[in-house]
Parts: structure tokens; C-alpha cells; sequence
């Protein structure tokens, strides 16, 4: 069964399809979302509009114009910030999409659903190459039920499940598979040294790098490979390597002049004040950090990096490039200012080099398989846990429970191998915390005490001694809902909702009191949170001011309403004086 790769493909196949469904993002227009507006802007300027130096950005209106991220470049011209490599892998999408619109009357504007499930397709394409060719990489090396286990655990255990079935427009599903191609056939041509395979490789080569130039050390791997093996790199310092250059460059060539037309510089750098600080870089940070940390968030990987220790007996020459290239990935990565990848499920451009990792995890696989059944079913046990764990965390993160960059120690472990969102969480206080980017732009650490201002007093209710719902008790359990309409409540980047409730009760473990913020519309409920008094640390026998904070849910529409109330769960009774809503700015305290 396991000598073909076949089998896993399949299963893999139809796990990306289900959860590429079931997630939905092709639905509502948003497979194509986050730095999916930078890669697709050559798509949209030149398939949609006929303009490729997107001179009308700007000038068609509505939802029928330009979503993608624009710079400006020379005058009336504009240019995406990401490179063009994405847009080669979905231009036979796009063709097959557009058809398909003309003939069932879909929007041909390059963003309908046929266009979003074009783009969530061609990552699964590319998720399925990646494993192809990994199954072939890791089949010479190991076992074919070795090789399949591997494959399945770096798709399934990984944050390359969220990233080749929900976020589709992000670069990094695409690189897994092109570099697991480049893998597979620096196999082949250190075996054959055929000409036609160092072409095909350069080009892939090329292409990697013009999708992400930092994966230029993925080059690295045929030197090392080959002076390990032959102890010389003869093969390599022949005419045959200016032919790979140049084949390598062609890929990169329309990129340069794409470049030259727009801006009138070969090269661009578009990412203007964001830059690398190489002898400052936040690598603790990035590996163990509860905002996004890459072990933390993608545990499976201890286990590959600790691999390593058994497969180089396996291979020394890939352990020798895998070791270097994963080493200098690192380093780059997270030398960048915005070392947790805002907008991130784990970080984001380590998938890149899992077809790397991969070699690892197979080996401790291997090595424990072979040597302890024991240990074996140990082994498989923890793997199955820490897939759970992947598929927990990457619908949360889905949801919106799992934030993108602001968890916090007590926000991950709440919803570690937990199958329920705790709703009080979102509530409290201290649960989320954002990155001071002020700082990290300019490559300083950040900042640790907030400043508070109030920008809105949005709505005040407050209640008289004679008031029906100013005493809850065992018989009169709900307080009155202070309702507000969503769209008074949206929050923007540093804002937050204030929610305040002024009480008295003579025991509040007793009362069991939770304050409920709930987001409905008509029948349908969009969120609903609950948080015990009890974790503002209220004073028995005293008026007490407790607060919760939360921002504006992302799925809620504007004309819907936010209702907040209290709940009296337990046996005492509880005084309500008022109930206050309130939108307030939180930043870092220049004091510091």
C-alpha cells in the first residue's frame, strides 16, 4: 500500500478539499485576502482591466475597481507591492475561472467566486505537488509508510493546513511545493547530471526566488549536497553553470522589467519603511512566543529539528544542506522588524522549508519504528494529539479566537486541546496584547505600559433603587440588556469597546455573576461572550466598577446590535447602579 504515494495523495487530496469547503473563504469573496491583494495585482491590472502598468488604479470605481495593494510609482502609474511570481501559477486558473463566469452570469471583475475558488484550487495543486515530491525525496531515504506518515504530518500537523486551504493567496503553500520540487529533482541530477534536469531546476530555482527573494538560500542545497558526496563541486564549475544562471534568471527577467516601466529602477523595494535588522533579530522570540511562536504554535516541529540527529545516518549530504538552509532561514526570518508575521497562524514563512523539516521528522520516525514498538505507539500517540491540537487551533484561528498578533500566555493555553472556546476570554483585560510596531519598525523593544484615552461615550444606562432590574436574585436572574447599534462599536487598530458595570453584593462567589456581551441580528446570534465578575476581583459589601474590554468582531454586520447585560447564575443577589459602553484608545505609554 505505502510503496506508492499514491494512497497519501488521495487522503490528502481530500482533506484539503473538505476544509477548503468548510472554512469558505472562496464564498465571500476572501480566498484572495491579506498579502493575496499584493500577488494578485498583476493579475487584476493586466486579465481584468488590459492595464498592466495599472495607469487607472484609482480611476474605476467601486467594487468593479482595483483591490489590490498599489504603489505609486513614476507618474500615473502604479505597481503592487509583492512581486508577480504568484501570478504565474494562477494564470491558467484565471482563464478556466473567467469562462466559467461568462457562462453562468458570474461578475468577470476577476473576484467572483469562480476567481476566489480558481486561486483556493491552484494551492491545493501546489500542496499536492509539494507532497508528491516529498513522498519521492523522503521514499529514496526511508520506508513508503515512513515517507506517507511524514507527508501527512507536515500537511495535517502543521500550519500548512490553514495556509494551502483557507489563506490561498499567501505565498507560502506555493514555495512548499516548489521547493519539495526542487528537492526531488537535485535527487534526480546528482544522479544523472543530465543537462535537462539542472534547466528545469534553475528555472524552479528561479521562480522560488522571485516569489520570495529570502528563499534564495534553497540554492544552497545542490553545493553542499554535491561537495559532501563527491568532496569537490567539479560538477558544478562547468559552462553548464552559466547556463543554469541564465535559466534561472528567466523567471526573474519580466520582473525587472515590469520594475524598469513602472518605476524607471531594474529593482524595487517596495516594502519601504520595514527593513531587517540582522544584529538585533528576535529569534527566541520567534521559535517560542506565545504572539505566533513557530515551536509553540507548530510543536510537531521539535520533533523535526531533533530528527535530525537520526537522519543524518540516512543521508549526510541532505542533513549537511538541510542543517545549513534551515539555519539561515531562521536567522533571516526572524531578523525581519515584524518577527511574528502580523496576520499569522504560527509564522508563516517557515512552511517554506518544511519539505526540509520533513527530513527530520522522518528520521526520528524511522529511527524509533525500527528500534521500540513500545516507544513507537508513544509516538504516534503524541503525533495524533498534536494533529488534534493543529485542527483545533487552525478553526479557531479561522474564527477568530485564536488571534493573528496579539495572544497572549494566558490566551494560548486557554485554548490549547480545548474543544470550546471559553466566550469570558475575549472579556478580559490582560488576554490579548498588541505589538508595539512603533518600536519594532525602528528595531527596539517594545514597550511594556499602556496609556488609556477615551474616545466615545457610546451609551449610559443607569438604574434607580426602584427599578425592576436593579436587584437580580435566584427569581429575577437577567438584568436589563443595554443595547447599542453595531456600527456605534466599530473598533479601529489601537481601539477597544469599554464595557463598565457598577454593583454591589454581599458575597460575589456566591452570586455567581457574569457580565454577557452578545452581537445579534434579528434571529441570528454572531458572537456571544461571558465573562464572571469574579475576574475583576470585585470587594464583598461594597460598590464595585468592573470592567471588560473587547474589539468589534470582524463577521458582524453593520446593522446589527450589541446587547450587554448581567446573569445572575448562583444563590446570592446582586445591585446593579449602571451599565456603560464606551470606546476608548489603548497605546503604549511614551513614558518608557
Amino acid at each position: 500500500m505505502f510503496k506508492s504515494p499514491l494512497p497519501i495523495l488521495i487522503l490528502i487530496c481530500a482533506l484539503a478539499v473538505y476544509h477548503m469547503f468548510d472554512f469558505g473563504h472562496w464564498s465571500n469573496e476572501s480566498a484572495i485576502r491579506s498579502d493575496g491583494f499584493g500577488y494578485y495585482g498583476y493579475i487584476e491590472g493586466t486579465l481584468v482591466h488590459g492595464d498592466p502598468l495599472n495607469e487607472l488604479h484609482g480611476e474605476v470605481p467601486g467594487r468593479e475597481g482595483y483591490r489590490s495593494w498599489m504603489h505609486e510609482g513614476l507618474p500615473g502609474k502604479h505597481l503592487p507591492k509583492m512581486t508577480m511570481g504568484l501570478s504565474y501559477a494562477w494564470i491558467p486558473g484565471f482563464y478556466i475561472a473567467d469562462a466559467f463566469a461568462a457562462v453562468f452570469d458570474y461578475r468577470r471583475n476577476g473576484w467572483s467566486t469562480p476567481y476566489q475558488l480558481a486561486v483556493a484550487f491552484t494551492a491545493i495543486f501546489f500542496l499536492l505537488l509539494g507532497c508528491l515530491a516529498l513522498w519521492q525525496v523522503l521514499n529514496q531515504r526511508f520506508t513508503g509508510w515512513v515517507a506517507s506518515i511524514t507527508v501527512f504530518l507536515i500537511f495535517y500537523g502543521t500550519n500548512l493546513l490553514h495556509y494551502s486551504t483557507s489563506d490561498s493567496g499567501m505565498s507560502h503553500v506555493y514555495n512548499f511545493g516548489l521547493i519539495a520540487l526542487y528537492l526531488w529533482l537535485n535527487d534526480i541530477w546528482l544522479k544523472d547530471c543530465k543537462k535537462k534536469t539542472l534547466i528545469v531546476m534553475s528555472l524552479i530555482l528561479g521562480w522560488i526566488v522571485l516569489i520570495r527573494p529570502t528563499n534564495i538560500t534553497i540554492g544552497l542545497v545542490t553545493p553542499i549536497m554535491l561537495y559532501v558526496q563527491t568532496g569537490s563541486l567539479r560538477k558544478l564549475l562547468t559552462p553548464k553553470l552559466a547556463l543554469a544562471a541564465l535559466m534561472a534568471f528567466i523567471p526573474i527577467l519580466p520582473q525587472l522589467v515590469f520594475w524598469k516601466y513602472t518605476t524607471g529602477e531594474w529593482i524595487n523595494y517596495s516594502y519601504e519603511n520595514e527593513a531587517f535588522y540582522w544584529f538585533t533579530g528576535n529569534f527566541i522570540q520567534g521559535l517560542f512566543s506565545y504572539r505566533n511562536g513557530w515551536l509553540l504554535y507548530t510543536p510537531i516541529m521539535i520533533f523535526a529539528l531533533n530528527g535530525f540527529f537520526f537522519s543524518r545516518r540516512m543521508d549526510k549530504s541532505l542533513f549537511w544542506a538541510s542543517t545549513v538552509v534551515i539555519l539561515l532561514h531562521i536567522y533571516i526570518t526572524f531578523s525581519w522588524w515584524c518577527w511574528y508575521y502580523g496576520g499569522s497562524l504560527s509564522i508563516r514563512p517557515m512552511i517554506d522549508m518544511y519539505a526540509l523539516c520533513a527530513f527530520g521528522l522522518a528520521g526520528l520516525l524511522s529511527y524509533v519504528f525500527m528500534r521500540f514498538r513500545a516507544l513507537s505507539a508513544v509516538l504516534i500517540g503524541l503525533m495524533s494529539l498534536l494533529v488534534y491540537n493543529n485542527l483545533l487551533q487552525t478553526n479557531y484561528f479561522n474564527t477568530g479566537a485564536i488571534t493573528d498578533s496579539t495572544m497572549t500566555k494566558k490566551a494560548y493555553w486557554a485554548y490549547f486541546l480545548e474543544s470550546e472556546v471559553p466566550s469570558s476570554l475575549s472579556l478580559i483585560g490582560d488576554a490579548y496584547r498588541d505589538a508595539d510596531t512603533d518600536r519594532l519598525r525602528k528595531g527596539l523593544p517594545e514597550r511594556t505600559y499602556f496609556d488609556t484615552t477615551l474616545i466615545v461615550e457610546v451609551k449610559q444606562h443607569s438604574l434607580s433603587e426602584n427599578h425592576d432590574k436593579y436587584r437580580l436574585s435566584r427569581n429575577n436572574d437577567f438584568g436589563q440588556a443595554l443595547t447599542v447599534s453595531a456600527d456605534s462599536v466599530v473598533t479601529g487598530k489601537d481601539e477597544m469597546i469599554q464595557i463598565d458595570f457598577i454593583t454591589f453584593s454581599e458575597d460575589y462567589q456566591k452570586a455567581g455573576v457574569s457580565g454577557v456581551v452578545s452581537f445579534d441580528k434579528e434571529d441570528q446570534q454572531y458572537q456571544y461572550r461571558a465573562a464572571n465578575l469574579m475576574y475583576t476581583e470585585p470587594i464583598d459589601g461594597q460598590w464595585n466598577s468592573s470592567s471588560f474590554f473587547l474589539r468589534m468582531p470582524r463577521e458582524v454586520p453593520m446593522d446589527a446590535h450589541m446587547n450587554v447585560y448581567l446573569w445572575l447564575q448562583g444563590k446570592g443577589s446582586l445591585q446593579v447602579k449602571s451599565i456603560g459602553v464606551k470606546i476608548i484608545e489603548v497605546t503604549y505609554s511614551e513614558d518608557q
